[in-house]
């Protein structure tokens, strides 16, 4: 019985023994996974630390550079503040100054409109008396031309009859002298009646009455009253119409005022022997040249008016003394000659070639004067819308 507990005992030692060196064994195998585990943890720590540091290496680089970039940022930004401010100051100071200038020129600007305002007044009142004036200049023209034209026609009518011998035989030193005073008289009344009508033209008191002109009778009446004179002269008038209309529509006797002043001129400066070439022709549409444009020629512009419409072109050509380029366009202004002087040779007011601009002007026309210089002759030009 004892014996067999011994061997029970033994089998449980044996049992329990085998059990301690599975148990061993167990734990020799998981403390070897344990080792192995703690040498790949180690390893790999060992790796990422390793990493780490060639991270934080860079990190640190990239820091510092960074930092760097960010030192010169903040410097160029100081920089960039302190210029700003320097220009604000000096902006704030551009400002000042400015203001002040703005304001001195708000006063200067209210003084020039007090001023402006005053003279406008002085102008209004100036134009007033002006007005004034020009009525009464006007009404002291109308009635002093009356008072000085009716004795002159007295003198010219009885001159004439005496001249022609009406009364009796003159001697020679008679007819010389009486036909000066005849010639003399006709010439005081012709200056008479350009002042009155420059008068009337310059006041605006003058309207067209247009009806239909025969041309031809138009130039036939108007050469009857320089016939005489270019006949003494010994200055040959030639006539051309054949490429003008029949009729034009204009106020004939403003017509006949221009075609006489501008025949009356070529005579004037035309020498003895010389000829004078009267021609009228008619030109439509774009056909005149210089009409499709204005054309400007020694300082003149020479528009054609209504380019899409009819005119007719009234010329006149001389033989004279010229007109330099400078003079062209002056001698059209009132009271002015080509030959200015103190001892000009030509008689005349200055009126006539002013008076003839107003009265084609006055027709929505225009006139120049073409000439190659003195000596050369001249040639004035109407264009005549019709």
């Amino acid at each position: 019985m004892t014996k067999r507990k011994n061997n029970n005992s033994i089998e449980e030692r044996e049992r329990e023994i085998l059990i301690l060196k599975t148990n061993v064994k167990h734990l020799t195998n998981d403390l070897r996974l344990t080792r192995e585990e703690n040498e790949t943890s180690t390893k790999n720590y060992f790796e990422i630390y390793s990493n780490l540091e060639q991270k934080v290496e860079e990190r640190t680089a990239e820091l510092m550079k960074a930092n760097r970039q960010l030192n010169v940022e903040i410097q160029e930004r100081k920089r960039v503040e302190k210029a700003l401010h320097k220009a604000n100051e000096e902006l704030e100071t551009r400002v000042a100054d400015r203001t002040a200038d703005i304001a001195r020129a708000n006063e200067e600007l209210r003084a020039e409109i007090s001023e402006r305002k005053r003279t406008e007044i002085e102008l209004q009142k100036s134009k007033e008396a002006a007005e004034a004036a020009n009525q009464a200049k006007s009404e002291f023209l109308a009635n002093m031309g009356h008072e000085f034209r009716t004795p002159l026609n007295h003198v010219i009518g009885f001159t004439e009859l005496v001249v022609d011998r009406n009364f009796g035989e003159l001697n020679e030193v008679q007819e010389e002298y009486l036909n000066d005073v005849l010639q003399s008289s006709r010439h005081l009344l012709s200056l008479i009646n350009d002042i009155l009508d420059f008068s009337k033209l310059d006041a605006g008191e003058s309207d067209l009455e247009p009806v239909d002109v025969n041309i031809k009778m138009l130039f036939r009446n108007t050469l009857a009253m320089v016939k005489e004179k270019a006949m003494n002269r010994g200055v040959q008038v030639l006539v051309d119409t054949d490429r003008a209309p029949e009729y034009v529509r204009a106020d004939d006797k403003k017509l006949m005022k221009i075609l006489y002043n501008l025949l009356s001129n070529a005579l004037k400066f035309t020498p003895n022997g010389g000829s004078i070439n009267l021609a009228a022709k008619m030109y439509n549409s774009y056909s005149v040249p210089g009409c499709e444009k204005p054309v400007k020629q020694n300082n003149i512009i020479y528009p054609i008016p209504n380019p899409k419409g009819n005119f007719i072109e009234i010329s006149v050509a001389d033989t004279g003394i010229g007109i330099k380029p400078e003079d062209q366009a002056r001698i059209f202004d009132a009271f002015e000659q080509v030959d200015g002087s103190a001892s000009k040779t030509y008689q005349g007011s200055g009126l006539g070639l002013s008076l003839t601009k107003h009265l084609v002007e006055l027709h929505g026309g225009k006139i120049w004067v073409e000439s190659e210089g003195e000596g050369r002759g001249s040639t004035f030009h109407c264009i005549i819308p019709v």
